[in-house]
């Protein structure tokens, strides 16, 4: 990450800045490092296509080179492990798919992508065995949100409608994220969710009583 800042400050204006790699808050260089790799790889790729001064810019990537597909193979293990389980939600099913998939890793000859592989089949099989364990009913399959964008998206929510005044602090309308999750469970579980509805539905009067009703 630092030759890739130290190449963008050198080259920001020079010709070679239309390959730059995108751009990303310092904050989160690291948490949303795939668009990088995905960058670093392209460039490997298309290495001998570009002009002499391209390459002296970027040569520093072959340096780097197994370190950049490794962390390329993981992401797209990852991702496709992360599409699943975010529209399906967390099942046996999907459990079973996800280890599947896991499977390719923990058989890397390369170690640290096996030890990857190992620690997160172990974290599976964990929820894998609650989800066992959730119900008595073995007709009715279990199936668990785990996506983090809707809670992101109840927060946005929460943050756009509570009030203005910076000194009245968090009202009790932050009782809405719960409201809506409960309402969620009542009304089916992940498979009935309609996101549009939970956030453009629920009244204040609605979470009043609600709030009545689960206060001590």
């Amino acid at each position: 990450m630092k030759e890739i800042s130290e190449v963008k400050f050198r080259s920001i204006l020079c010709p070679v800045a239309y390959l730059l790699t995108p751009k990303q808050r310092t904050i989160t260089r690291f948490m949303n490092i795939d668009a990088t790799i995905t960058w670093a790889v392209d460039v490997l790729n298309n290495f001998s296509q570009l002009t002499k001064e391209e390459q002296d810019a970027f040569e520093f990537l072959h340096k780097y080179q197994d370190l950049i597909l490794e962390l390329n193979k993981l992401s797209c293990c990852t991702n496709k492990i992360l599409k699943n389980l975010k529209e399906s939600g967390l099942s046996v099913e999907t459990s079973n798919a996800t280890l599947l998939e896991l499977d390719q890793l923990q058989k890397s000859d390369n170690i640290r992508l096996s030890s990857v592989g190992n620690e997160l089949a172990i974290h599976i099989q964990q929820k894998q065995q609650k989800l066992s364990h959730a119900t008595t009913d073995t007709s009715k399959e279990i199936v668990w949100h785990c996506s983090s964008d809707v809670i992101e998206s109840l927060f946005g929510y929460y943050k756009r409608i509570k009030s203005p005044n910076p000194m009245n602090g968090v009202t009790k309308q932050v009782f809405l994220l719960s409201f809506m999750t409960f309402t969620c469970l009542r009304r089916g579980g992940i498979k009935n969710i309609n996101i549009n509805d939970f956030l453009v539905g629920n009244t204040l009067e609605e979470i009043d009583d609600w709030a009545k009703n689960i206060s001590p």
